[in-house]
């Protein structure tokens, strides 16, 4: 099968219940039931407290491949967000966490040897924020590239910008930020350190 796209070769993947062709070259992909051969849909539903996500049948009427995970109320959801930008600062090396004005919004991760903050991680107008240090050549760049990075909140706005975790903005681009304060703050070793 040839794809309606590009007109390359679509791959073939086949099990009990679907038949999937993929172009490897746009992305495309059409979906079709094994049990009446018409074509299937990606389909999402919410009853019940869950969400249903997965390829759907019309014709017969049946969910050929699902998902169902619980539906999280907004404040789940910010906990989740919260937690995961949390244990990926954590993944650097001699870091730790800590909450210097002793409220549970303000957490900030620190280089253990130079105590110096890489990640301020907040709440604030119902989103997760996490203010991050950035090459002064480099805060306009990401500023333009995404509404959700902004001047920072309460920090020099030179030298940091304040990255609104709403979903606009793709892992590996926030990953990046975070990989470059972490980088600005970290301790430069001295020549005697480097002789040792």
């Amino acid at each position: 099968m040839k794809c309606k796209h590009c007109g390359k070769p679509m791959v073939m993947y086949e099990d009990e219940f679907i038949r999937d062709f993929s172009c490897e070259a746009c992305g495309e992909s059409v979906r079709f039931c094994m049990l009446c051969k018409a074509e299937a849909v990606s389909r999402t539903e919410q009853h019940d407290g869950y969400v249903n996500a997965g390829v759907y049948c019309p014709q017969c009427r049946k969910w050929l491949m699902v998902t169902s995970l619980p539906v999280l109320s907004e404040k789940e959801s910010l906990q989740t967000i919260r937690k995961e930008i949390t244990a990926h600062c954590l993944t650097y090396e001699n870091v730790y966490e800590d909450y210097p004005f002793h409220d549970q919004n303000w957490c900030v991760i620190r280089h253990k040897e130079n105590k110096k903050i890489f990640a301020w991680i907040f709440e604030r107008n119902e989103q997760i924020w996490v203010n991050l240090k950035c090459d002064p050549q480099w805060t306009s760049f990401w500023r333009s590239a995404f509404p959700s990075v902004i001047p920072a909140y309460h920090l020099n706005k030179t030298h940091w910008n304040s990255v609104i975790l709403d979903g606009s903005i793709p892992d590996r681009d926030v990953h990046r930020m975070v990989q470059e304060s972490y980088e600005l703050t970290k301790p430069h070793k001295t020549k005697a350190d480097q002789r040792t």
